[in-house]
């Protein structure tokens, strides 16, 4: 606590609860100031007073309520309140929504004015036309037409100029975003401006008088047997092979299964143990993480067909490992020096890896399985609808849910059904084929009274 600076709770007779007083001097005046906060209990009030403290402690002064816009104040609660205590992905991407998207919209409105309307406006305009791809997409077009335009020769006397054909977007692409990413944005904004009120810079939250918007599922085309047989066997001849394999039939997510070691996988009983994920950090690059939730930390029981494969890819695993102890021993009796073995192997016991035993680039996986989908002739998909595939073929073989539950790591059944098993036509033919004679047997029975 600054020097000169002093705190006192006591009772708030007139209104009930307790105040906390706080004296201190204003480096901008030199005067002595006080700021009092209002507590149903003494606790709540030393809390209230003590986030003050903080403010006054870091620049000598309170700032002024009034000149805190939007963008200050989310940027300031990202880094007080949620870097330590959520996961370094998750706060990057929260960062990334502030960043590129509430920031340019209403990042330089004061705390103060900040009304429901603006937040409303603001949902509005995302879902109407908030996609920053499809912008730049519309963008290059519209710049296009006009450089083709300019080569054209001049019309004739009298001819009338053709309508320009209006931009169109690449199949499946919205110039909106998602009510998903919407919802996102709701929440967020949601906690920072109630902590804004906890620390006594606003008197209501204004997303209070806003309208969260409803998910609005988007059709999900779903891989069919045929289509993910037919990239599997185009993938055989990859080194990575078994990579796919395992996301087809264990539905692990994509970090999962490019952070397994072989420590975490038991060759003879055949399962694996679920431990860490891999991820991407923009500016740090690699990072190994806990998985998702405290449900993903399971162990995932491996198909013989699978087993099989690994236990082929960890042979040829070896001879990678093998071929580059013969090329750095060649280098070093070719320069007549010591040569470092990890320069040409990194031995980190990782499952899946580059030649020279470092861990996979989530990217160059998705780029390696785009191009296999080319070759294979199926159209291209993301990654985690591999895990989809697995989960719709489990449910539409009758397997319980709670089971594949478990072998998803979802908190609860509900998830699973709602996010993952999505309903194909051939799902709803048997369906329909299991009321086949039901009715026709009640005609029977009527007909016989």
């Amino acid at each position: 606590m600054a020097a000169g600076m002093t705190i006192s709770i006591f009772k708030d007779n007139r209104h009930g609860g307790y105040i906390a007083e706080l004296i201190y001097l204003d480096e901008r005046t030199g005067e002595k100031k006080s700021v009092r906060r209002h507590g149903k209990g003494r606790k709540e009030a030393a809390g209230k007073i003590d986030l003050i403290r903080q403010q006054i402690d870091e620049s000598g002064f309170l700032p002024d309520k009034a000149k805190i816009t939007l963008g200050g104040w989310l940027n300031r609660w990202l880094e007080t309140y949620q870097k330590n205590i959520i996961k370094i992905r998750t706060y990057q991407q929260q960062q990334m929504y502030v960043d590129k998207y509430i920031i340019p919209a209403l990042g330089s409105k004061p705390l103060t004015q900040l009304k429901g309307a603006d937040i409303q406006q603001f949902f509005n305009t995302m879902l109407a036309s908030g996609r920053l791809a499809a912008q730049k997409r519309i963008k290059r077009m519209e710049a296009e037409q006009k450089q083709a335009a300019a080569k054209k020769t001049r019309r004739k006397f009298g001819e009338k100029e053709k309508p320009k054909p209006k931009p169109a977007l690449p199949e499946g692409m919205t110039p909106g975003l998602s009510t998903h990413t919407i919802r996102i944005f709701y929440s967020l904004l949601n906690k920072a401006l109630k902590q804004a009120k906890k620390d006594g810079l606003i008197r209501v939250n204004p997303i209070e008088a806003t309208t969260k918007p409803k998910v609005k599922s988007r059709p999900i085309k779903l891989l069919s047997e045929a289509e993910a047989n037919r990239f599997l066997d185009a993938a055989a001849k990859h080194r990575l092979y078994a990579a796919f394999l395992l996301s087809f039939g264990t539905g692990m997510r994509r970090g999962e299964i490019l952070a397994l070691k072989w420590k975490n996988i038991n060759l003879k009983t055949g399962s694996i143990s679920i431990k860490e994920s891999l991820n991407w950090l923009d500016g740090t690059g690699i990072v190994f993480d806990t998985p998702k939730t405290e449900a993903s930390i399971r162990t995932v029981e491996i198909p013989k067909d699978i087993l099989d494969e690994l236990k082929a890819h960890r042979s040829r695993q070896a001879q990678e490992k093998l071929d580059a102890r013969a090329k750095a021993k060649k280098h070093a009796e070719k320069f007549g020096c010591k040569v470092d073995f990890a320069a040409y192997y990194q031995d980190t016991g990782m499952v899946f890896c580059t030649p020279e035993g470092r861990p996979i680039d989530p990217h160059n996986w998705a780029r390696l399985k785009k191009k296999i989908a080319e070759e294979a002739k199926v159209p291209d998909f993301r990654i985690h609808d591999m895990r989809h595939f697995f989960c719709t073929q489990l449910i539409k073989r009758g397997v319980n849910v709670k089971a594949v539950q478990g072998m998803l790591g979802h908190s609860t059944a509900a998830m699973t059904l709602n996010v993952y098993s999505h309903v194909d036509q051939e799902m709803l033919k048997d369906a329909a084929a299991t009321m086949v004679g039901v009715l026709t047997k009640r005609k029977k029975a009527a007909g016989e009274k």
